[in-house]
């Protein structure tokens, strides 16, 4: 009989994120880098409604200058430096790695594993634990595409 892996809010933000910034870093031509910067935006508007920052003890980055960038312009710096800032403090001193490998074993034990796609699956987790409430996937994807990005996760 196995335990389930269960993951918390900040767990599962770290792992998000820590794909995210992964995406970002491994990118080696402008498409790759493009499609990495369109996940981090579609990521971030979603955290940006959902994610009850007071609750977690960060500060609300919804003033940040990246942020104009999900409207279109932006600062790449900044939100890799903020992406940085909120995993190292949803850690909580653990290796964000290690936190990323788990949430792909509990997404390979879940049901929604066979027909949701890792970067798809984090992402509701995210919004599942920070609403509380059952999420439905469309939920998500229509939050992305309000804020004019692809729903290249869904």
């Amino acid at each position: 009989m196995n335990i389930p892996i269960r993951l918390d809010l900040e767990e599962s933000c770290v792992a998000t994120l820590t794909l995210v910034l992964r995406g970002i870093q491994q990118a080696k031509t402008e498409d790759e880098l493009f499609s990495a910067l369109t996940r981090a935006h579609h990521v971030w508007a979603v955290l940006l409604e959902f994610m009850p920052w007071s609750r977690i003890g960060f500060p609300d980055p919804g003033e940040r200058p990246f942020v104009s960038g999900l409207r279109g312009g932006g600062d790449l710096g900044d939100l890799i430096n903020v992406s940085h800032q909120l995993v190292i403090h949803c850690a909580r001193g653990h290796h964000p790695d290690r936190i990323a490998r788990r949430a792909e074993l509990a997404w390979h034990e879940s049901e929604t594993g066979r027909w949701q796609s890792f970067d798809a699956w984090l992402l509701r987790m995210v919004v599942q634990k920070a609403s509380h409430l059952p999420v439905r996937t469309d939920r998500v994807t229509t939050s992305a595409m309000a804020v004019g990005h692809q729903a290249a996760w869904a």
